[in-house]
Parts: C-alpha cells; structure tokens; sequence
C-alpha cells in the first residue's frame, strides 16, 4: 500500500476484445498526503458505536437515489460514531433529502475520545434534481474541514427526512 510522504506515478493499460495497449505516459508525480476511510453504508463494520435504530437501505428504491444501493436511515436523535487511527483532517458526508423540505440537517462533533465530544461546524450543499419522471431525491453534501487537532472520533447526530449515502474521512495527513 502507498505510504505517506511519498511520490508515486502510474501507467495504464487498456485491455479489450483486440488485447492490451502499449503503457500509456506516466503520470505526473501523486504525494500521498493522508489516508482516507470511506464507508458506503451497506453494514455498521466501520462504525465504533451507533444508536439501536438506525436501519441500512440496501437495494430498495435506488432509483430515486440515482442507484445509490446502500443507505442509512436514521431518525432525530438517532447517531452513529467513527473512531480512526490517527486525528482527523476532514469529512465528508453526501446525504440524500427524502421530502420536499432541505431543512434536515445533521449535526457533527468530534472527540479525543468518545466522552469528550465538541460541535463542529460543518457547511452544506443541496443539489437539486432536474425535472424527471423517476423522483430523484436531492442530494446533499456536508463538509467539515476545521475538527480540533488530535480528535479520532467522530459523532453523527442524524435528522429526519434524510438518507446518508457515503462518508469519506480523511486522517493522518502530514503536518
């Protein structure tokens, strides 16, 4: 696996029915600059704790969520909570708005550990759906960037009305 701090360049190869192609031109050089936990919903594996009620999506109605498969569901006062290795660098979180409104939010706070945890401000954005006959659900993205150095855990406090559908973490980045 890469290793932090270090350059890296690739080349590629297509493979079709006619065979393989020659190597395309390396790359220009990639620093790994952190590592990066990334969970799509389908089980609660990645999760360090969570709140009984919350139920993974899998399958069902994925067309509304642009075939989404896997989801979370949760309720108002409902959470799930992410420890990582190493202290956070950011987050993000792409959400699906289930009902007419984008009132719903989620609110996140982070922790050295799971009994200290602070709010942290996170900014939003809703992308509407164009007019279709399939009743996409807006989608929605929330990022936070300013987590207090050294925190490895994370708390979701989940709304109604939504459905998350990734989470990306970013951790251990170099300073």
């Amino acid at each position: 696996s890469a290793e932090l701090g270090k350059n890296y360049q690739y080349r590629f190869i297509a493979k079709n029915s006619s065979g393989l192609s020659e190597p395309s031109q390396p790359t220009n050089a990639v620093v790994v600059s952190n590592r990066m936990m990334i969970d799509e919903f389908e089980n609660d594996t990645n999760f360090f704790a969570k709140s009984a009620d919350v139920k993974f999506l899998v399958g069902g109605r994925a067309n509304r969520t642009k075939e989404d498969g896997s989801r979370l569901l949760g309720h108002s006062g409902e959470y799930i909570i992410y420890r990582l290795p190493e202290s956070i660098d950011s987050l993000y979180l792409d959400v699906f708005f289930i009902t007419a409104g984008r009132d719903s939010t989620v609110e996140f706070s982070a922790g050295k550990t799971p009994e200290s945890f602070s709010p942290v401000a996170s900014s939003r954005e809703v992308f509407e759906p164009y007019p279709n006959d399939y009743g996409f659900y807006a989608a929605g993205r929330y990022i936070l960037r300013d987590i207090p150095p050294e925190d490895r855990f994370i708390k979701i406090n989940l709304a109604n009305s939504i459905q998350l559908g990734r989470i990306e973490i970013s951790y251990g980045g170099e300073e």
